[in-house]
C-alpha cells in the first residue's frame, strides 16, 4: 500500500476510533459503541491503539462509571491476540507503561466498581505477560511493581484494590522473591494496613478445590514460612493472631479462617507444626459474634482436624490429597443439599467435580518436580488415589477413635470417596418444579390477555374504517370534494377507539409518531383553509382516508 494510502487509512480509522469514544460516553449509544470498539480494535496499528489509551485515561464531565468499565475492558482486551493483532505490542513499551498506569489509576478510583473492574482486567494482563514470559516474581516485572506500588498508598480502598488484583494475578506469576513475600507478611500484620483481608486471601484460596494465590504460583516459599504465615495468638502476629483479635474487622476474622482452611488443603500435613493451634484458635472462633466469622471456623474445622489426623495415623504423604478431596466432596454435597433445602450452607464455591488438591511430596526433589510440572502446565496435578480405600477408612477410623475427644467427629472418607460428586442440577427438588409450573401458568394467562386486548382492538380499526367509509359515502352524495389523507396520518385515538390520556396499547409502537404527524398534518390544513378563505367560494372539502385526491365532478367522469 502507498503511504499516502497508508495515511489515509491511519487517519480514517483514528477519525472512527475517536467517535466510538465519544459515543461511549452517551447514555443512549453506550452499548452499541462498546461493540462497535471491539470490532474496531482488531485492525488498530501502534499509533491508534496509543490513542485508544489515552482516550480510554482521559476524563471530562460526562465521564460515567460505565465509560471508565468497559474503556479497561477495551484495553485489556487489546493485550490477547484474538481481540487485536497488535497484541504483543501492548505487552512491550511504551504502549504497556501507559496500560499499566491507567490499570494504576483505575485501582485508585473512588468507585467501587471501577476498582474491580481494574482488577479483573489486571488477571487478564498478567495472564499475556505470563504467556510472553514476563510474568517474574521480582520487582522486574512490571505488573507486579503496579500492584506493589498501589499496596503502599495510605489509603484502605486502594489497598483492598491492588490486594483483590494481586489475588486475581498470583496464579500467572513465577515464584516470589523471598523477600517480596516477607514485605506482605510484615503489612498482613500491621495493623495500620486497612487491606488485610483482601491481602490474605491473595497469599491463598480456595477455588472449587482447587488451591489459588501465592501459595499455588510460590509453593515452596510459602511452605517454608509456615511458621510465620500461621504466627502466634499470643503474640497477634499471623493468620491465629488475626483470627483470635476481638473488636469491629469481622472480614478480617473471616478471611483468617478461610485463608487457613485454603493452607490446610494445599499444604497440610508436609508442615505439622502449628495445625493445633490453628483448631484451637478455629473452635474459639465457632463462637465469634459475627455470623460470617462462625460459618468460616465452621468450615476450616473439619480440614484442620483431618490434617492432625492425617499425621498422627502415620499415612504416608501421597494419600493427602484424595482424602483432602473426600472432606470437600463431602462438604461440597452437604452445601448442595442444604441450598435445595433453602439454606446456605458454607462453600468456597466452585462446581461440584471439579476437586484438585495439590500433591503433597515427602522429599524435596520430588517437591521441586511437582513444581516444574505445574510450571509447565499452569494447572493443578490431580490427586492421587489411595492404594486401598478400606485401608484408608481403617487408619481415619482408628486415629478418630484415640483423638475423640480432642477432634470434632468427621466425615468417613471410604463412603466419600466411593459416591461421586453429582453437580446441582440432578438435585431437582419438587419445589422447583411447582415453581416452574407457576411461571407457565402465568405466562400462559398473560398471553390469553394479551391476544384479548390484540382482538378488541381489531373490532375498534373494523367500527372506525366503517365509520370512515359511511363518511366518504355522505359526502359524495352531498356533491362534496373529496381530498385523500393516507390513514396513517389519522389520530392514533381514533384508529384505536382510545381517548386522549388513556394508557398507550402495547400493540401501537408507533403512536407517538403518529401523534406527532397528526398534528403537522392539522397545521397543514388550518393554512389550506385560510387561504381558500381568502379566495371565490366554491365547492366544500374534507380529508378522508384513501388512496386518491379525487372531486365528485372527477368521479363521476
Amino acid at each position: 500500500m502507498p503511504p499516502a494510502d497508508a495515511r489515509a487509512v491511519h487517519y480514517a480509522r483514528q477519525d472512527l476510533l475517536f467517535g466510538a469514544m465519544e459515543r461511549l460516553e452517551a447514555k443512549d449509544t453506550q452499548l452499541a459503541a462498546f461493540e462497535t470498539l471491539k470490532r474496531q480494535i482488531k485492525d488498530l496499528d501502534v499509533a491508534n491503539l496509543s490513542a485508544l489509551l489515552h482516550a480510554a485515561g482521559s476524563r471530562t464531565s460526562r465521564t460515567g462509571q460505565f465509560f471508565k468499565i468497559h474503556a479497561l475492558r477495551l484495553a485489556a482486551l487489546c493485550t490477547t491476540a484474538l481481540a487485536c493483532l497488535q497484541w504483543r505490542a501492548m505487552l512491550q513499551p511504551p504502549l504497556l507503561g501507559k496500560l499499566l498506569s491507567l490499570l494504576g489509576a483505575a485501582l485508585r478510583d473512588g468507585d467501587s466498581a471501577v476498582r474491580a473492574a481494574a482488577a479483573e482486567c489486571c488477571r487478564v494482563v498478567a495472564a499475556q505477560l505470563a504467556a510472553v514470559g514476563l510474568a517474574t516474581g521480582d520487582m522486574s516485572n512490571p505488573l507486579l511493581a503496579c500492584l506493589l506500588e498501589a499496596l503502599a498508598e495510605p489509603s484502605g480502598l486502594v489497598q483492598a484494590a491492588a490486594a483483590t488484583a494481586l489475588a486475581q494475578t498470583a496464579e500467572h506469576l513465577q515464584p516470589l522473591q523471598p523477600a517480596l513475600l516477607r514485605q506482605l507478611l510484615q503489612a498482613l500484620n500491621n495493623p495500620s494496613f486497612l487491606g488485610r483481608p483482601e491481602l490474605w486471601q491473595a497469599l491463598a484460596w480456595l477455588d472449587g478445590g482447587r488451591l489459588r494465590g501465592l501459595a499455588a504460583s510460590s509453593w515452596h516459599l510459602v511452605l517454608d514460612l509456615m511458621p510465620e504465615v500461621l504466627g502466634s495468638a499470643a503474640d497477634g502476629t499471623g493468620l491465629l493472631g488475626a483470627l483470635s483479635g476481638r473488636g469491629k474487622d469481622f472480614q478480617l476474622r473471616a478471611a483468617a479462617a478461610h485463608t487457613i482452611k485454603a493452607l490446610a488443603a494445599g499444604v497440610g500435613p508436609s508442615c505439622p507444626a502449628g495445625w493445633d493451634a490453628a483448631a484451637a484458635a478455629l473452635k474459639a472462633a465457632k463462637t465469634d459474634v459475627s455470623k460470617p466469622v462462625r460459618d468460616a471456623a465452621t468450615s476450616a474445622l473439619p480440614l484442620v482436624a483431618c490434617v492432625q489426623q492425617f499425621s498422627a495415623g502415620g499415612l504416608p504423604l501421597e494419600q493427602w490429597p484424595a482424602m483432602c478431596s473426600g472432606i470437600l466432596a463431602a462438604e461440597l454435597r452437604n452445601g448442595v443439599r442444604e441450598l435445595n433445602r433453602g439454606k446456605p450452607g458454607p462453600r468456597d464455591g466452585g462446581e461440584a467435580g471439579e476437586l484438585h488438591i495439590r500433591a503433597v511430596h515427602l522429599h524435596q526433589p520430588e517437591r521441586d518436580q511437582m513444581h516444574q510440572q505445574f510450571m509447565m502446565q499452569g494447572s493443578m496435578p490431580a490427586a492421587t488415589a489411595p492404594a486401598s480405600l478400606a485401608d484408608a477408612a481403617h487408619v481415619l477410623s482408628a486415629a478418630h477413635q484415640q483423638e475423640s475427644a480432642v477432634h470434632p467427629t468427621l466425615v468417613p472418607v471410604a463412603p466419600v470417596l466411593a459416591q461421586p460428586c453429582l453437580p446441582r442440577a440432578q438435585h431437582a427438588s419438587g419445589t422447583q418444579l411447582a415453581v416452574l409450573l407457576e411461571q407457565q401458568a402465568r405466562l400462559a394467562a398473560d398471553f390469553a390477555n394479551f391476544a384479548a386486548a390484540t382482538q378488541h382492538q381489531l373490532q375498534q380499526l373494523g367500527h372506525a374504517l366503517a365509520s370512515t367509509n359511511a363518511a366518504v359515502a355522505q359526502l359524495s352524495a352531498a356533491g362534496g370534494r373529496i381530498m385523500c389523507v393516507p390513514e396513517a396520518h389519522l389520530p392514533a385515538a381514533a384508529l384505536l377507539g382510545t381517548q386522549t390520556g388513556q394508557q398507550r396499547p402495547r400493540a401501537a409502537p408507533r403512536l407517538s409518531s403518529l401523534h406527532r404527524t397528526y398534528h403537522a398534518l392539522e397545521q397543514d390544513l388550518h393554512s389550506q383553509q385560510r387561504q381558500q378563505q381568502q379566495q371565490p367560494p366554491g365547492p366544500a372539502a374534507v380529508q378522508v382516508p384513501g388512496q386518491l385526491g379525487l372531486s365528485n365532478d372527477q368521479m363521476g367522469r
